[in-house]
């Protein structure tokens, strides 16, 4: 089979790259691909096999797409039974079973009964006597009771339910019509009723035997007949908060006495989410008493929140049910935290402001502490109700917490502007317009050390436990520390000095301890970020002062030298590393700039020194974690002091030509050869600058330099092992060279440059020719040819109309006739030129293997 596809394909006067027809060709006229001999036969024989295969595939591929088609289209009849046959359309399904109906039109009916009864006793009771009115309410609710009792006897539970449900709001409304009747005028509204619904629960309870749904009747009458009570005996909103946190506690009681009867949890659950109500109630009234002023003020509050600890502390000890671990723990937490918070209102009768959000998280410090030494089962909702009051400490401390972060970061806008003996808190007058220091400074203090505390507190071992990891803790206790560290020089008014001195010693120290960390084999991430964020506020500080900048820029510098020499972990390295480049960049520049330099001068400064840097990281710590980190930055010193200079023209000619050896002492590892094209190019933007300087206007000048680098480069490139074409590798730099005098020459005529020009190009244009490339032959020629289009120009505008009309007609004649020729040159010629790229190099024209010289192109 293989033999006869072979045979037949053999034959196919077709290329097998480009599919053409080659007819009895050696070479296809197309793409110049043999065509002759077993290998060629062999390809078209794989061509055609890949159609073939190529068109099978795409059947393949329609008939799968039909065939699940079809699939879906079955699986939705398979899937709906039998496929839909004609006849009457089937009913809908009923959203209702018929003893959900029976209900709700019993109890619909109850209702309005009862809305009825409502309505008689507040309109109607005026055209009855005494007589009247009472048998009519007491007739009524016999009536209700009696048709109870009969649907009872009859089995009709649905029926019972409906009447027995009517009768207790029948008793209610006879209740108000006692009321309405002059009953115990000289009783409140709160205490009549507090005693009707007292005497609903008593009958609810009553008939809650035979009348499953009292029993929710009764919890809910009972609830409100105690509220009521409560509110008839208190007065004064703590007092009735106290009397609603005991009422709770109470419910909370009956509430898991209930649950423990199958019958009575629905109003259990009643009693429990009443519970829940009424500590709402009581908390909402402790915070509409009066402000507190004193001890005497606060006495009440405080007895409020911590009686409303009572109902939570009974549910927790008497809930048997099987309840989830998070539900424990909640009524836990929510006991602690009444606790605490009734501690808080006493220490509001102390302190005032930020005092008392520093005590609010001493206190939960405290918690903590003590939660440590309850039982497990009492210690996570403790903690939690104890982190909650810590927090509310911290978050209220948070602004001026904030503040005294963000004052020394404000230097960077305006450095050097103060003295090392003024005053630290000056800055957040000057910045942030806060007068008379950081208010809250020192209980920002406070609250950070109970934060530190309250972590090294819950990571201790108590008990076999630990409630965070001792890294969580390492971590908190970490940031409060730098935390002070911020905000002490703030709070106690520290000059400037003593600021700069302290954050730059706890940053050193923090980097040094984070070294040791690591060479000890444990992790420095906490230290290492402390002293990042350490330095950060020390180089704030630092840019308020010229000295403080030198001396903490000078003395960083070799510090994380050191510590990246000295680490083990290649982050770490590569974290010091850079600090360390920063600095010497940083010092660089002050140290100019304080000599009473400018930013040119100290745009060159960062040159020079992000030079040395640059050949530090990509010759000597190559290899290392931290070499390219140091690479980066000497780059970017490079590119950033080139910007700093270019306002003065000499500087950044002289920060340009100090960058150059030091990118070609980058360039000496191989693995860095790019600098040597970035030297190259800096060198010629240098020439270019120190052009500027000597205010040389010649464009040769400037073109002649940079052609001459890229033209050097595309040699390189050439001799390579990538070998691109001469367009790539000496078009930019010919065109640069030659293009821009071109142009001068058509704009402005003259009588040297047109003479140089055509002796290059005509020199540019022998060397393409001898090489056999085409760039040069090409650019070469437009040059001359442009050349001699100029200078022709002027004879041909003095000649007369008639003889250049004439030869524009004559040679649109000649191209006429001859255009088949002409396009068949043209082709040739495209043929020659690619050829030339093909076979060319920069000294001689190549050989075959054989030592016959190949055919001649038509260039001598």
């Amino acid at each position: 089979m293989a033999d006869e596809e072979g045979a037949a394909t053999t034959t196919t006067p077709w290329c097998p790259r480009c599919l053409r027809p080659v007819g009895e060709s050696a070479r296809c006229p197309r793409c110049g691909l043999q065509q002759l001999g077993a290998d060629a036969a062999r390809l078209r024989v794989v061509v055609h096999r890949l159609y073939e295969v190529g068109e099978r595939q795409r059947a393949l591929a329609a008939e799968a797409a039909s065939l699940q088609l079809e699939q879906s289209r079955l699986l939705q009849v398979l899937a709906s039974g039998t496929a839909p046959q004609a006849g009457p359309r089937p009913r809908p399904p009923r959203e209702w079973r018929p003893e959900t109906v029976r209900g709700v039109l019993l109890w619909l009916g109850s209702m309005l009964v009862a809305l009825a009864a409502l309505i008689f006793a507040v309109v109607a009771w005026i055209r009855l006597d005494d007589a009247g009115r009472a048998g009519l309410l007491a007739g009524a609710t016999l009536v209700a009771a009696a048709g109870a009792a009969a649907a009872h006897r009859r089995r009709l539970p649905a029926t019972r339910e409906a009447l027995g449900g009517l009768a207790l709001p029948l008793v209610l409304v006879a209740w108000y019509a006692l009321r309405r009747a002059g009953v115990a005028d000289d009783w409140s509204a709160t205490a009549w009723w507090a005693l009707g619904t007292a005497v609903g629960a008593a009958i609810a309870a009553g008939a809650a035997r035979w009348l499953p749904l009292q029993r929710l009747a009764a919890a809910v009458l009972a609830e409100a007949s105690a509220v009521l009570a409560v509110a008839t005996i208190a007065h004064a909103p703590w007092t009735v908060g106290v009397g609603l946190a005991l009422l709770a506690a109470a419910s909370a009681v009956a509430a898991a006495m209930l649950a423990a009867s199958s019958p009575w949890r629905p109003a259990a659950a009643v009693l429990g989410a009443g519970t829940g109500f009424l500590e709402l109630a009581a908390l909402g009234l402790v915070l509409l008493s009066p402000p507190i002023g004193d001890a005497a003020s606060a006495a009440g509050p405080a007895a409020a929140l911590a009686t409303m600890a009572l109902a939570p502390a009974v549910a927790r000890a008497m809930l048997t049910a099987r309840v989830g671990r998070a539900t424990l723990d909640g009524l836990v937490a929510v006991t602690a935290g009444a606790l605490l918070a009734s501690g808080g209102v006493l220490l509001a009768a102390a302190w005032r402001s930020w005092a008392l959000l520093a005590a609010a998280a001493v206190l939960g410090a405290g918690a903590v502490g003590l939660a440590r030494a309850l039982p497990p089962a009492l210690q996570r909702g403790t903690t939690l109700a104890a982190g909650t009051t810590l927090a509310v400490g911290a978050v209220g401390l948070l602004g001026p917490f904030l503040r005294g972060l963000a004052a020394p970061l404000e230097w960077a806008a305006a450095p050097w502007t103060a003295r090392l003996t003024a005053d630290a808190s000056g800055a957040l007058e000057r910045f942030l317009f806060v007068e008379g220091g950081l208010d809250g400074g020192y209980p920002v203090i406070v609250m950070l050390l109970a934060c530190a505390g309250a972590a090294g507190l819950a990571a201790a071992p108590a008990r076999g436990s630990r409630l965070i990891a001792p890294r969580v803790a390492a971590m908190v206790v970490s940031a409060a520390a730098v935390g002070v560290v911020a905000v002490l020089p703030l709070a106690a008014g520290w000059p400037l000095w003593t600021a700069l001195l302290l954050t730059a010693a706890a940053s050193l120290a923090g980097g040094a301890g984070a070294a040791l960390v690591d060479r000890d084999g444990r992790s420095p991430a906490v230290l290492a970020g402390c002293a990042a964020a350490l330095a950060v506020l020390a180089t704030s500080w630092a840019l308020a002062t010229e000295a403080g900048t030198l001396a903490f820029l000078g003395v960083l510098a070799p510090a994380a030298a050191i510590a990246a020499a000295a680490s083990r972990t290649p982050w770490l390295r590569r974290g010091c590393a850079a600090v360390a480049a920063g600095a010497v960049l940083g010092e660089s520049a002050a140290t100019v700039v304080a000599a009473g330099g400018g930013a040119p001068q100290a745009g060159f400064a960062v040159a020079v020194a992000a030079g040395a840097v640059l050949v530090a990281g990509a010759r000597w710590r190559q290899a290392t974690a931290e070499g390219p980190v140091v690479e980066s930055l000497g780059l970017a010193g490079l590119v950033l002091g080139a910007l700093l200079a270019a306002e003065d023209g000499g500087w950044l000619a002289a920060a340009l030509t100090a960058a150059v050896p030091m990118l070609l002492l980058a360039a000496v590892r191989p693995a860095r050869g790019v600098y040597r094209w970035c030297g190259a190019a800096v060198a010629v933007a240098a020439t270019w600058a120190w052009l500027t300087v000597a205010d040389v206007t010649l464009v040769e000048a400037y073109t002649l330099p940079a052609a001459a680098a890229a033209l050097v480069a595309g040699v390189v490139a050439r001799r390579g092992r990538t070998q691109p074409s001469s367009w790539l590798a000496l078009g930019p730099g010919l065109a640069v060279a030659l293009l821009p005098s071109l142009g001068l020459v058509i704009d402005q005529g003259g009588s040297a440059r047109p003479l140089l020009l055509t002796g290059g190009a005509l020199l540019v244009v022998l060397a393409g020719a001898r090489a056999r490339l085409q760039a040069p032959l090409v650019l070469g020629a437009v040059t001359l040819v442009g050349l001699g289009v100029d200078a022709v120009l002027p004879v041909a505008a003095q000649l007369p109309r008639w003889v250049t009309i004439g030869a524009v007609g004559l040679l649109l004649l000649w191209l006429g006739a001859t255009t088949e020729r002409r396009l068949t040159q043209l082709r040739e010629l495209r043929r020659r030129l690619q050829d030339l790229e093909q076979d060319g190099t920069f000294d001689a024209p190549q050989e075959h293997a054989g030592g016959a010289a190949r055919p001649s192109s038509g260039v001598d």
